[in-house]
């Protein structure tokens, strides 16, 4: 019989599966209709088995207020590292090579996502010192 933890490690699997080779595809439109349909506890089951490129892509193709909640549910590196590629320059080498319509994919949070991912980190900084 198999357990319902084994079941969700073996659809996390095959999640991880599906991202990755809409990644190697280049399949932005498939990639972020996965990213859509997933929950934010699906996309953490994920998110550890991406490469760092990979994590900026998916997070870069969610919606706002969905990149900030899984942002807020990710540890410190994580946010750290997310904070770090927040300008959408930081995965230019896949803007150069994507359609015009795929660029367009590709969101910029505003300036209050920064705000508040930056408020995140410097309480978290403060509370650890």
């Amino acid at each position: 019989m198999v357990t319902e933890s084994a079941q969700r490690q073996g659809n996390g699997a095959r999640a991880l599966s599906l991202l990755q080779e809409s990644l190697e595809r280049r399949d932005y439109p498939e990639l972020q209709a996965i990213l859509a349909q997933s929950s934010l506890t699906e996309l953490g089951e994920i998110w550890p088995g991406l490469k760092p490129m990979s994590k900026m892509i998916c997070f870069k193709l969610l919606n706002a207020p969905k990149a900030l909640e899984f942002y807020d549910r990710l540890g410190f590196e994580d946010r750290y590292f997310l904070f770090c590629a927040f300008p959408l320059a930081a995965i230019a080498p896949v803007l150069e090579e994507a359609s015009e319509r795929d660029r367009l994919r590709f969101i910029q949070l505003p300036r209050a996502g920064y705000e508040r991912m930056l408020s995140g980190l410097r309480s978290e900084g403060t509370a650890g010192a």
